[in-house]
């Protein structure tokens, strides 16, 4: 299930939360990393955390909880970090973007393409839909 790209998204495979993290995606889905930015999004396969810069994002938190990291290489296997304007900080086998969405690599085909559509609206159908109330990028459920 695809999630928006804001200007810094951390994005963890939820099958590696429920193997490494104690209590899983519940106990993730209550813990402060999660809990206190509005705009952090989660779907079926990932959490997606979101901060202005990538530097921002607490990857010793991460580590505690019990996720892998390579802080000499700046890389991980378990989350992988995407910018806005640059993509993948480093690329992970289960997920997919393309600038506007990600998602992993076990969506359906009618959410990527969803996903894909929705990422070639013009802008002023975006500002409309805004203007209207509603979220035009908003996380793509089934």
């Amino acid at each position: 299930m695809p999630t928006y790209i804001h200007l810094a998204n951390l994005i963890i495979n939820k099958s590696t939360i429920e193997q490494k993290v104690k209590g899983g995606c519940a106990a993730f889905r209550e813990h402060k990393i999660f809990t206190n930015i509005e705009l952090n999004q989660e779907d079926n396969d990932v959490f997606s955390l979101t901060r202005m810069n990538p530097d921002e994002f607490d990857t010793g938190t991460l580590q505690e909880m019990g996720l892998d990291y390579n802080e000499k290489e700046d890389t991980s296997t378990d989350f992988t970090m995407v910018t806005r304007y640059g993509g993948f900080l480093w690329k992970v086998d289960w997920l997919e973007q393309n600038g506007i969405y990600a998602w992993h690599t076990s969506s359906s085909p009618e959410e990527i393409n969803l996903a894909k559509e929705k990422s070639n609206m013009f802008m002023s159908d975006a500002i409309k839909q805004i203007e209207q109330g509603e979220n035009p990028f908003p996380v793509i459920r089934d």
